[in-house]
């Protein structure tokens, strides 16, 4: 592995508001995502936000405050609050975003595609951008650890960053033909990065000494999932793997048919929640990797489930929305949404939010507390 000079890649600092990336929230985010959440059914619809645009793969991001911050494909960016739908910030970075935003205080850490700058750091309380990463585009997410924000770029770079400042820490090669394109996923005090090429890396966000690498042998496009020592993840060729994420080794992998591509999968309750192109969604023991049941939908499932309180929610590409006891799967509730869900599903303030094609979001809460 080539470690890349300092000099290799230039990153610089704003301090002045760009006509065309503007940024606007009323308050500094918390430095904590708020665990999942999900509402019980039956839900009814009470709001609906149109973002203009569809999104990425990756769920939004979701505050203990149960605000969401939500990017789009045309570079919008939306804060919502998830109990009432109102729109409590917005701005327009200019290009694609199609990964997981981050944010710590008043700072956004925006991924981008196709524009000058592949990660911009915007102060969303001062509507100025902060810092840009030029050269390089991220079509995943950046993730913040121990005051570190680690990102890994569309050609295999993986970098440390000051998160006020944009200064490179260090900097690393994923591999001289890999790509990344899921989102940086933390595993304890270890940041860990998959590329296409099928290998998985554990860095030290401090220092980005690698600790392990291992190849789950296929490509890996969707961002995986971890928690505990545990790290699962989505291949392009029908097998989902699980990794010791403290050592690397190989725990257990779940085959499907070889052209199976899975989603990013969901952990909760011991077990691990994964669906994927083939219409399945799988519960699978998150120690032994057995089965323990199994669904079958009629539409495509890209998106990642949601577990939390003895459920679980998917979305898929008929449109369906559907809640499941986490336990048997047995069915608990369905709704037909009017777009195909690509997007992870979340949970804020009470509300399950859903991402949908063409450009909705969508808020459900339960029924006696419907508004409308």
């Amino acid at each position: 592995m080539r470690r890349l000079s300092s000099s290799s890649v230039v990153l610089f600092a704003l301090a002045v508001l760009s006509a065309c990336s503007t940024l606007s929230v009323e308050s500094a985010f918390s430095s904590a995502a708020r665990e999942a959440e999900a509402p019980a059914p039956p839900l009814e619809q009470v709001w609906r936000v149109n973002a203009d645009a569809g999104f990425g793969a990756d769920a939004p991001a979701v505050f203990t405050d149960g605000r969401v911050l939500v990017g789009t494909r045309d570079g919008g960016v939306l804060v919502i609050d998830g109990r009432t739908g109102e729109t409590v910030g917005k701005g327009d970075v200019g290009d694609a975003i199609d990964g997981r935003l981050e944010a710590m205080g008043p700072l956004v850490f925006v991924p981008v595609t196709k524009g000058r700058e592949g990660l911009v750091a915007f102060d969303a309380v001062r509507s100025a951008k902060r810092w840009g990463v030029r050269g390089t585009e991220h079509v995943g997410g950046a993730k913040l650890s121990g005051g570190v924000l680690v990102a890994a770029a569309h050609d295999g770079t993986v970098r440390g960053i000051e998160p006020q400042t944009g200064r490179e820490l260090w900097a690393e090669r994923m591999g001289e033909t890999a790509q990344v394109h899921a989102s940086v996923v933390l595993a304890g005090d270890l940041a860990i990065v998959a590329d296409t090429d099928g290998w998985v890396r554990a860095f030290d966000p401090q220092t980005g000494a690698v600790r392990w690498d291992a190849h789950v042998g296929a490509p890996v496009y969707r961002t995986p999932a971890a928690s505990g020592a545990l790290a699962v993840f989505p291949t392009t060729r029908g097998a989902l793997v699980a990794l010791d994420a403290t050592t690397g080794a190989e725990r257990w992998r779940v085959e499907s048919a070889a052209g199976v591509r899975w989603a990013t999968p969901a952990l909760g309750g011991g077990r691990v929640f994964a669906g994927g192109t083939d219409g399945r969604l799988l519960a699978i023991d998150a120690g032994t990797g057995e089965v323990r049941w199994a669904r079958p939908f009629d539409g495509v499932i890209a998106a990642a489930p949601l577990s939390a309180g003895g459920l679980v929610y998917v979305g898929t590409y008929r449109n369906e929305l559907v809640a499941l006891d986490a336990e048997t799967g047995a069915e608990q509730w369905r709704h037909e949404l009017p777009g195909r869900v690509r997007s992870g599903l979340v949970g804020a303030g009470g509300t399950l939010v859903v991402l949908a094609e063409p450009r909705y979001i969508y808020g459900f809460r339960p029924t006696a507390s419907a508004s409308r």
